[in-house]
Parts: C-alpha cells; sequence; structure tokens
C-alpha cells in the first residue's frame, strides 16, 4: 500500500467534506445524513487500511463493503432527501432507495445476478430528479452536483477489477468529496 499522503487524500478529503456536510444540514434530513455517515465511515476505513503496512484480509473486505454501500446507496439517499426537502417532488423521496436496496441485498446473497444496468438506470434517475428538484426550488447548486455526480458514476470505470479497485476508489473519493459539499447546499440547514 502507499504512504497516507499520496493514497489517502482523496479519502481525508471525502471524510472531511462528509463530516462538514454531516454536520450542516437539518437534522430532519435523516437521509442525507445517513449517506453523509456512510460516505465518512467509508474514507475512514480507506484512510486507515492505507496506513497499515499488511491489513488484514477482513479489514480490506471492510473497506470493500462499505465502498460498496456508498457507491450504491450515497446518492439515492440524498437524492430522497433533495426530493423530501425541496417540496418538487416529495411522494418520489422513497423511490429512489427501492433498487439500491434490492441491489445491495443481492450483492450479499447472490454477487452474481446483480444487475449494474438497473443500477445506473436508478442512479440516472436520482440525478435527474436531483435536477428537477434543484432547479424548481430555485438551487443552482444542483447543476453542479448533478454534473460531479454524473462523472462519479458514468465517467469513471465501475468495473470491479481487483487490480484497478483501489484506483476507481481514489477518484471516486476524490469526486465524492467536492459532490458533497454542492449537495449541502441543496438541503435546509
Amino acid at each position: 500500500m502507499g504512504s497516507l499522503p499520496s493514497k489517502s487524500t482523496a479519502a481525508v478529503m471525502m471524510s472531511l467534506s462528509s463530516l462538514h456536510c454531516y454536520r450542516r444540514v437539518h437534522k430532519g434530513c435523516r437521509y442525507a445524513k445517513a449517506a453523509y455517515r456512510l460516505y465518512f465511515l467509508t474514507g475512514i476505513s480507506t484512510i486507515v487500511r492505507d496506513t497499515i503496512f499488511s491489513p488484514s484480509e477482513y479489514f480490506v473486505t471492510l473497506t470493500d463493503v462499505l465502498f460498496a454501500w456508498c457507491y450504491v446507496l450515497g446518492l439515492p439517499l440524498l437524492a430522497a432527501d433533495v426530493c423530501r426537502c425541496s417540496g418538487a417532488l416529495p411522494d418520489l423521496a422513497a423511490v429512489h432507495l427501492i433498487i439500491p436496496v434490492a441491489s445491495l441485498t443481492m450483492f450479499h446473497v447472490n454477487p452474481e445476478h446483480v444487475d449494474p444496468y438497473l443500477l445506473a438506470v436508478s442512479h440516472s434517475c436520482s440525478i435527474l430528479a436531483i435536477l428537477v428538484c434543484g432547479v424548481v426550488s430555485g438551487h443552482s447548486a444542483s447543476f453542479a452536483f448533478s454534473l460531479s455526480y454524473y462523472f462519479a458514476m458514468f465517467r469513471l470505470d465501475p468495473m470491479f477489477d481487483k487490480g484497478r479497485m483501489v484506483d476507481f476508489m481514489e477518484h471516486w473519493q476524490f469526486i465524492i468529496a467536492i459532490s458533497n459539499l454542492f449537495s449541502a447546499y441543496l438541503l435546509p440547514r
């Protein structure tokens, strides 16, 4: 593994931005707070994994599982609260969570049957819902948030090749750190 400054910079940024957003948003934004907690825990576990010279297999697996949870649930949790709090699409708030929760269940029960295309459709709907809610409620941060999440979800290579997984996680965490700051402006304080 690499040293802390070179390998864990993105994880530190994601952890700090998640902590900042967690403290900034209103207590009633329970879905967003859950997303920020997931991001924070993933960042911390990545930092610890990268600073230990020979981490145990259990800890590496834990970090990979936390990353999978963040990748699958982070955006839909944020979209659910943005829809709920903006008033534009409050009835669709919980709909964002159906496919990701089913995907996570399949990931833990039978990983071969996880459909990445269905998850991509779910994430696309979440990005579009955030964009619509932002436009309706007059938040210009929704454009930056949607664009950064688009790059995080679709422009990076999400294939879980173990040789490239660490590089993918590092780039993804960097983009999520930036996206978190935009998402905090879409939610009430």
